[in-house]
């Protein structure tokens, strides 16, 4: 398949690598790192903002999942060792932190749509903690899994071989609606009007239906997804690659090489990321880098070939 060159982009040194990215606005990018912080960065003025730790345990335990309020008020971090820190991102000071006491890691984490409610992933538990008071409301036993993402309305989705959606408001907590996948899923984005989700694994990634759960397109496994509010969705692949494409064509995408700025060889992505306006944030190497403008136009690089696990280039 022809590989395009990467969009124009500036490229920032982070303190570590970061595993994990997020928009709290969009000028504001929440990067997570293996060394156990949260780097904030000015995307406009292109510089580091502040630095929040969530874990000082040594060695360094890597930043699993993080979140931030669509007001960008909040930031929440969790670490390897199941830590999990919850800060006031204009002042920087804590304002929850949870110590489980265990190695079990928390692998997810997501504040609902309003910022009343924050999910965590931890384990085999689904719980639901108040962000008034930080007191839990609710918590269920999932399968295994790792994947926590925000669905349309006040709703959770999580991967567990499959993903399962649950409301918050209005509903019965107990109800469900599960999509069957049939491999564990270990990435899950979601799209920010609700009609579409991406899972990945480690021998495909798969756009779905989120209402009929019906496969709209198939490309190889990735280590992280995202989907913007203008219609473009990206994974990044093992391959050492970010594939992107549109929503309204779903089975084609283009592809373009990653690559760290340090040493100008391949590097796989661990995080990406999308602001309101479509640009688009990765990571390489110690680097995290933003695109000038949103990604180009997609050409007809990869089409999915149905329930065939199998690619051709077009």
């Amino acid at each position: 398949m022809p590989v395009i060159p990467p969009p124009e982009h500036v490229a920032l040194c982070l303190p570590d690598t970061p595993v994990r990215l997020q928009f709290a606005t969009d000028g504001l990018l929440a990067s997570g790192l293996v060394d156990g912080t949260v780097a904030t960065v000015d995307a406009t003025n292109q510089r580091l903002r502040a630095i929040f730790r969530v874990t000082s345990e040594k060695p360094y335990c890597r930043i699993e999942a993080i979140s931030a309020t669509r007001s960008g008020s909040l930031l929440a971090g969790a670490a390897e060792n199941g830590r999990i820190a919850v800060f006031d991102l204009d002042s920087g000071a804590p304002v929850f932190e949870h110590d489980p006491g265990d190695t079990l890691p928390t692998t997810g984490l997501a504040f609902s749509r309003d910022g009343q409610f924050l999910a965590v992933r931890r384990g085999k538990d689904l719980r639901l903690l108040e962000t008034q008071r930080w007191g839990q409301v609710w918590r269920i036993g999932v399968l295994a899994g790792q994947g926590l993402a925000v669905g349309a309305g006040q709703s959770f989705w999580s991967d567990e071989c499959g993903v399962t959606n649950r409301r918050v408001n209005n509903v019965d907590l107990q109800g469900a609606v599960q999509l069957q996948w049939p491999t564990a899923a270990e990435i899950l984005a979601h799209s920010d009007d609700g009609r579409f989700l991406v899972l990945g694994g480690i021998d495909k990634s798969e756009m779905m239906c989120a209402e009929t759960g019906q496969s709209v397109g198939q490309f190889p496994a990735a280590r992280c997804a995202a989907i913007s509010n203008t219609g473009v969705w990206a994974i990044g692949t093992w391959q050492r690659t970010i594939l992107f494409g549109r929503l309204e064509a779903p089975g084609e995408a283009s592809e373009f090489p990653l690559v760290d700025p340090d040493t100008s060889r391949p590097f796989p992505g661990y995080a990406l990321a999308f602001d309101s306006t479509g640009r688009l944030a990765w990571g390489a190497g110690r680097h995290v880098c933003l695109s000038r403008g949103p990604l180009p136009q997609v050409g007809r690089g990869v089409r999915s070939i149905g329930k065939v696990r199998r690619y051709t280039t077009v």
